[in-house]
Order: C-alpha cells, then structure tokens, then sequence
C-alpha cells in the first residue's frame, strides 16, 4: 500500500469529521438563537401586556378621581383628571364623553352669553325693584356697572392694566371716599374754634282778653368758646392725623391692588410664552410619531421604539393641553385683579434687565420711612395720644360766652286795623342778652355757674323793657363719671398703638428680608437657567444630528426635546420670579416702580 495515499486517506476523514462538527455548532447556535428569540418575543409580549393591564388600570383611577371633581363643580381640574385618562387608555370612551362636557362647562362659564346675562340681570331688576318699581333707576346703574368698562381690543401694556384696575377698584374708591370724608372731619373741628351764630325770626298773634295782639322778633345768637383746656386745639390735630391716616391707607389699598396685577400680568406673560415653546414641541413630536407610526406599519422599527416614542408623544400632548389651561387661569387670575369681565390681550415683556445693585439695608431704611403700614401706625399712635389729651383736657373748666342782639315787638291790634299801632305806643327797638358759662368737673360730679345780663322789649301786658343780671348755680351729682372710663379707654388705645407699631415693624422687616431673598434667588436661577437651556439646545442639537445619520433612536431625541422644553419654561419662570421680586421689593419699601430700572 502507498504510504503516500494512506496519508491523504487520513487527511480526507479528518477533515469530514471537522467539518461535520462545525455543522453541528452551527445547527445548535441557530436552534439556541432561536428559542432565545422566541423567549424574548414572550418576554416582550408578556411586557406589553402588564404594561397594558396597568395603563388601563391608572386610566380607570384618573376617570373615578374626574368624575369626583366633576360633581363638585371643579371643572377645570376635573377636565385634567379625563385628559391623564386618556392619555393610558386612549379608547376610554366614558373619559372621552366627561372630557367634551368638561368642555361646555368650562366655555359656559368663562365666556357666558350675553344674552343669559343680560336676562339674570333684569331678573334681579324686578325682584329688588318690587311691585312699585322705586329704585329702579338707582338699580339699573349699579347692574350696568357689574361688568366693568369696555377694554381696548388692542394688547394692553402693563401700566395700562394697572390703571384699569384703578379705575374699577371699589376698595380705591371706598378709600377716596374715606378721604372725603375725613377732610369733612377736619374742617368741622376747625368750625368749633370759631363762633357760632344763629339766625331767628318770630312771628306771633292771639287774643288776650278778648283783645287781639300781634309780635315781631329778630334776633342774631352766638356763642364763643373761651376755654376748654386744649380739647378743640387737640380735636383740630386729631382730624388732621386722621386725614393722613386714611390717605395713607388709600395708598397702602393701591400698592397692592398694583402688585396683585403685576403678578396676574407676568404670570399671563409667562404663560403664554410657554404655550408657544409647547406648541413647537408639539407640531415636533406630532411629526416624529407619524414617522415611527409608518415604519412601525412596515416594520422597520421594533414595537419597543414604536411604544416609546408614542408614549413620550402622550407626554407632550398633555403637557400642551395643560399650557393651554394655564393659560386660561392666568388671564382669569388678571381679569379678577382689573375687576373685568372683558377678553384682555397683553404686550409681551422682554428678557429683564438685571440689577445687582440693591442692598438689605438700603430697602429696610426705605421701607421704614415709606411704607404706608409704617406711617399709619406711627399716626395711630400719635392719634391716641391726642385722644388722650382730649379726654385729660375734659377734666379742666370749660368757659364759654353767649350773647343774642335783636329787635322786636309785640302790641295789641284793632281788629279792623291790622297792622296798625295801638295806642300803648310799643316801637320796633333793640334787645339783647350776654352771658358766661362755667362747668367744673371733678370726681365724678359737675359744678355749673352762670351769670346772664340781659335786656328785653315789653309784651302785650307790659309797657317798660325788662333789665335783669341773673346768677345761676348748679351741682350735677356723679353725672361725669363717664370721664374716667374715657380716660382709661384712650390710654389702652395709646398702648395697643405702640404695640401694633412695634408689631407691623417686625412684619415689615421680616417681608423685606424674604423679598430680598426673593430677588436674589431670582438671579441665581436666571443665570443657571440660560446655562441649562444653552446646554440642553445644544444637546438636541447633536442628537438631531446623529439621528439623521442614524445613530441616535427618535425616542432619545423626542425625550431631551421634552427636556429642553422644561429648561425653557425654568428659564421664563426664573424671569417671572425676577420681575414680580422686584414687584414685591418695590411694594415692600412703598414707593412703586423704585427699583424697577437699571438705574435706580
């Protein structure tokens, strides 16, 4: 035998025999591959199933917690509730009906029809009015100012909001009257410092004796205030601390009626700024679903890919549909701050112009000498005090003079001759009276004198004037004791003054310090804000990039698209945080609009 062709014998078999043990490897890692991907396949299907069993779970929970809103009348919250259920069940019928009558509700009551208004109105017309209709036209003016005045159809710039406000504010014009009024105040107590006349005219006839007569009297009285131990000067400086008071208060009422629309304004800013970056987010997401939906359809995208980006989809719809109800609660909040009804459009702001110049003591000392709160409580100390140097002055004598001058006459009368002077021969001729009153309390009891001179025409009987000088005294027995719980009152008056003072101080001082927190939290998150929103734009930016080369799934990009979206309404509020701190910081020292430039 060739040794030669047994070698190549060998060589042929051995290389049968690794050739059918590499089939056999291959055979068993196709077998293993595919019941590896058939386990995967149940694994994933079994996923989708809990995934879908807990989805229609949440959904049923969000539907249970609408319709608890829904009875209550929270519409707006209850419509919420109905949208999460939607967005785990999309096929929940019962969560779609309660959503579109969510719907008519909320549009019923934001913007209700004239017509209906119009009619409830006239409805409360006649039942206020009545049977007889008396204040009918008093009652339709009240009514027709319910709405409040009509508002430019143009976009309202911030000062112009704040001056409607003004306009329909009953608390500003309760307080102008307040004002008013205590000016009526002042010049009454000023009124009491001067004398006070009394113009009188007499006319009188009868029959004495079966005899007719006839009386004439003019007469001017007066009275002067001498000395009542300070108490008119002190009333005077009371009404005059009062006048400042109400003042003061009219512009406390201001200041936060300002600040209250600049919180509206900037938060309706804010958030239609939002629903802006939320409806780019959204025409995108919109356009990276269908795409995954078509190659889903053609099965070029795995069902995990296709679940993801559609949940994520869900994610940016909702989050749309909430922007747009903030957005409705934003302009509701500033229409309750202008006290309207009207439909309002507001001017965007810009980005603030930053101040890092405001110090904590420079806004303590501004506040404790601007600040309204300050100053009527400092004044109601200082009103207290006069009141208790009113009631000290009643505890002093109290002198006045008195006096009348005048003419008259009173004759008998023919009865064929009326008019006609009888025979006694009165004459139209002067009269008067002076005298001095004095009143002495002490302990509870009231000592008068008085002393009268004083001189009159003669009547029917009569025919010489009358001449008197006339002494009177009286004791009032503990008829005053009124004048210590008096005194006693306006020291606890006094006292609760000074507390309140030291009290709003505090108060003051402890707002101050928090809006100064405020601001410079604001500008700490203005600055981290831009950094994160310059990032994340970046960041999307390269997974775009990436995606179009297809090395970066369309989930991925839709969820750091979401996250820009984040960082970008970080960034508004950061802004928002900003103008309403200054807001805030310019109420909190009482002068408005302070520090709102960069130039202070």
């Amino acid at each position: 035998m060739n040794p030669v062709r047994n070698f190549s014998l060998i060589n042929s078999e051995k290389n049968i025999s690794n050739g059918a043990f590499i089939f056999r490897i291959l055979v068993s890692f196709f077998i293993l591959f595919a019941a590896l991907q058939t386990s995967l396949d149940a694994y994933s299907q079994d996923q989708d199933v809990e995934e879908l069993a807990n989805n229609i779970v949440d959904s049923y929970k969000f539907l249970e917690e609408g319709k608890v809103l829904y009875k209550k009348h929270d519409y707006v919250n209850a419509k919420i509730k109905f949208q999460q259920s939607l967005i785990k069940d999309p096929e929940n019928k019962k969560a779609l009906r309660l959503l579109k009558l969510c719907n008519r509700k909320i549009e019923k009551y934001q913007k209700p029809n004239e017509k209906l208004r119009k009619r409830e109105k006239d409805r409360l017309e006649r039942k206020a009015r009545g049977i007889f209709g008396v204040i009918k036209k008093g009652l339709k003016n009240v009514l027709s100012d319910i709405p409040a005045k009509d508002i430019s159809t143009r976009k309202l710039t911030l000062d112009e909001c704040i001056k409607i406000a003004m306009e329909n504010s009953l608390p500003l014009e309760i307080a102008q009257k307040q004002i008013k009024l205590a000016k009526i105040r002042l010049w009454e107590a000023r009124r009491k410092l001067v004398p006070t006349l009394k113009l009188k005219w007499e006319e009188s006839s009868g029959e004495i004796d079966k005899k007719a007569y006839e009386g004439r009297r003019t007469l001017v009285e007066g009275s002067q205030p001498i000395f009542h131990g300070g108490e008119l000067v002190f009333t005077v400086s009371q009404a005059r601390i009062n006048l400042e008071i109400v003042e003061n208060d009219y512009e406390r009422i201001k200041n936060g009626l300002i600040l209250k629309v600049e919180k509206a304004y900037y938060s309706l800013n804010k958030a239609i700024k939002f629903i802006e970056i939320q409806r780019k987010l959204h025409e995108k997401a919109r356009e990276l679903n269908g795409f995954i939906n078509r190659g889903y359809e053609a099965k070029a995208v795995s069902k995990i890919e296709f679940l993801n980006v559609s949940s994520k989809y869900n994610q940016v719809n909702f989050q749309f549909i909430s922007a747009e109800e903030n957005v409705s609660l934003a302009l509701l909040m500033l229409q309750q701050a202008m006290n309207t009804e009207e439909d309002i459009d507001i001017m965007p702001t810009e980005e603030p112009e930053v101040r890092g110049d405001i110090s904590l003591d420079d806004c303590y000392t501004l506040a404790y000498t601007n600040r309204p709160e300050m100053k009527i409580n400092y004044l109601m100390a200082e009103y207290y005090l006069y009141e208790k140097k009113i009631m000290g002055a009643r505890s002093w004598p109290r002198v006045d003079a008195m006096g009348a001058y005048g003419y008259a006459i009173e004759d008998f009368r023919n009865k064929d001759q009326r008019g006609a002077q009888a025979a006694s021969g009165h004459k139209f001729a002067p009269e008067w009276y002076v005298g001095l009153k004095v009143k002495v309390p002490f302990l509870g009891n009231t000592l008068g004198y008085s002393v009268t001179k004083e001189r009159w025409q003669p009547v029917v009987r009569t025919t010489h004037q009358t001449e008197t000088l006339t002494h009177s005294t009286t004791f009032g027995i503990l008829d005053n004791l009124k004048l210590y719980s008096d005194l006693t009152e306006s020291d606890i008056g006094f006292g609760r003054a000074k507390h309140e003072y030291n009290k709003i101080k505090q108060q003051i001082t402890l707002e101050v310090k928090e809006t100064f927190f405020k601001y410079k939290k604001a500008l700490l998150q203005m600055k981290v804000a831009k950094s994160k929103v310059e990032y994340q734009r970046r960041y999307v930016e390269f997974l775009e990039a990436k995606r179009e080369m297809d090395e970066a799934m369309i989930s991925d990009v839709l969820e750091q698209m979401i996250n820009l979206g984040e960082e970008e309404f970080g960034l508004l509020q950061s802004f928002t945080d900003y103008y309403i701190a200054i807001k805030s910081l310019n109420k909190a020292i009482g002068i408005i609009a302070y520090f709102d430039k960069k130039e202070g």
